[in-house]
């Protein structure tokens, strides 16, 4: 397995900062290791639980200052990139097991139950979606609505709304990737733009889109440190109680900041409303350098190299890390419980569902961890 480095990395002699100076020639952004072995170990005085990589070269370097590189699903024919045109033939068949996302947390298995998700409704408020995608289904104005206003309707330059997107929504075709509730029906609405500033009054309106459609969850991936003012906060809080009494679940990206406490709103919000904050945590479920160890975040799912959907420049899938991602994962379970609950109780809501899934979480020293496992029973 190879990993690209994303900060200037000391080499050591033994996977540890304590008693281990670095040796010469340290590694660079866009140095790329070849790793031999993971091992756990301990960083500026944590616990030793911390991730470790054994190189080629025999140095040890810290997991947290590099992104892996997992084999593609996409196989590249002839030396040619993947185009808009491009053919599920020239996409590898979908399995979960090259997934760890999906198979470490019975994901599979869930689906293998018949429970995809039908039935429920789900929002996604983020920058955009880049459609047409072979691997993402179309969205009618019904379902899509620019609150922006923009004039690019859904463009999405950056990709993040469409990687977000496909963690959810990703079609069950048998090729590339699948969504967690891949049958739900879905809803997006584009709240920011990468050229202006985010804007609280995009999200207000956003929640009230979504609310007015009579969704059952909503997944938003975007925030901000800005503090609104009174009026635009209360009319916030507002949109907030409406969904609330609506039953209407709403999950929101902590943010990547590192540190012990959450500074972005809507997440901010988790602490006296309904609002479910998300952190992200690694493959080993211990939290990166960028998570944030908030006791007030309510769970934390996945958000490390996750592989999904985006649409720039011929390249139909990318890997994302971060609370963004953490948090369609997790409101994409939400979608699953509720289906499987209002088998036996119609009333049983997404608010309901999101509770389940806190009420059920693997509690840790640093936050509570999904675990679909116990819900599930699997």
């Amino acid at each position: 397995m190879r990993a690209s480095v994303v900060k200037r990395l000391n080499k050591r002699n033994f996977p540890s900062t304590e008693g281990n100076l670095p040796l010469p020639n340290p590694l660079n952004p866009g140095d790329i290791i070849n790793i031999v072995e993971e091992v756990k170990g301990s960083f500026h005085g944590n616990p030793p639980n911390d991730i470790w990589f054994r190189t080629d070269k025999g140095y040890y370097v810290w997991s947290g200052g590099t992104i892996r590189e997992p084999e593609s699903p996409i196989i590249r024919t002839e030396g040619k990139q993947d185009t808009l045109d491009s053919k599920p033939s020239v996409l590898k068949p979908y399995n979960p097991n090259d997934f760890w996302w999906i198979k470490d947390y019975g994901i599979d298995k869930i689906w293998e139950r018949g429970i995809t998700g039908r039935g429920v409704k789900v929002a996604v408020l983020d920058e955009g979606l880049n459609l047409p995608h072979p691997d993402l289904p179309s969205l009618s104005s019904q379902y899509f609505r620019d609150i922006t206003n923009n004039g690019k309707e859904k463009v999405d330059i950056n990709s993040h709304g469409t990687h977000v997107f496909g963690i959810l929504a990703a079609i069950n075709n048998g090729f590339g990737i699948t969504g967690i509730c891949f049958n739900s029906e879905f809803f997006f609405g584009k709240i920011h733009h990468y050229k202006f500033a985010y804007d609280h009054e995009y999200l207000i309106s956003g929640l009230d889109w979504a609310i007015e459609n009579k969704v059952d969850i909503i997944s938003i991936s975007q925030g901000s440190k800005v503090r609104p003012n009174e009026n635009v906060l209360s009319r916030l809080f507002e949109s907030i109680d409406k969904a609330t009494e609506s039953k209407i679940a709403i999950f929101c990206a902590a943010g990547n900041d590192g540190g012990r406490q959450i500074e972005r709103i809507p997440a901010l919000l988790s602490r006296d409303k309904h609002v479910f904050s998300v952190g992200h945590i690694s493959k080993y479920s211990q939290p990166l350098a960028s998570t944030i160890l908030d006791r007030n975040i309510s769970i934390l799912g996945p958000g490390d190299n996750i592989l999904s959907t985006c649409n720039n420049e011929g390249e139909l899938y990318s890997q994302k890390s971060g609370s963004s991602i953490a948090t369609p994962f997790v409101a994409g379970l939400a979608s699953l419980i509720l289906e499987e609950k209002r088998k036996t109780n119609l009333k049983f809501s997404g608010l309901d569902a999101a509770k389940l899934l806190i009420n059920e979480a693997e509690q840790c020293e640093f936050g509570k961890i999904i675990n679909p496992q116990r819900i599930f029973s699997i």
